[in-house]
């Protein structure tokens, strides 16, 4: 999938919730989500069909070893995460 264009969120954990409906309304308007920068900060983007998605931004202070395989098991997919002692998000 050839990524079209990137956008920048430098202070998205502020407010995920923000984020999780901005990347919805990209999606809503044909534009999907294809990678996230290893920071976490840069969201790249392909042009594609409307569709309806939904997001999840999920910090969690520590990772047990079975909860990206709970995640995976209801359908969800991971695009990103971001694991140090500053913030770990998903």
């Amino acid at each position: 999938i050839p990524i079209k264009f990137t956008k920048w969120r430098p202070a998205w954990a502020f407010a995920p919730d923000r984020l999780e409906k901005w990347l919805e309304r990209m999606e809503q308007k044909g534009y999907r989500l294809v990678k996230v920068s290893r920071r976490g900060l840069r969201f790249s983007f392909s042009k594609g069909e409307p569709r309806k998605v939904c997001y999840a931004a999920d910090f969690q202070k520590s990772v047990e070893s079975d909860y990206f395989y709970m995640h995976s098991d209801r359908g969800w997919y991971q695009l990103f995460h971001s694991s140090s002692a500053f913030m770990s998000w998903t």
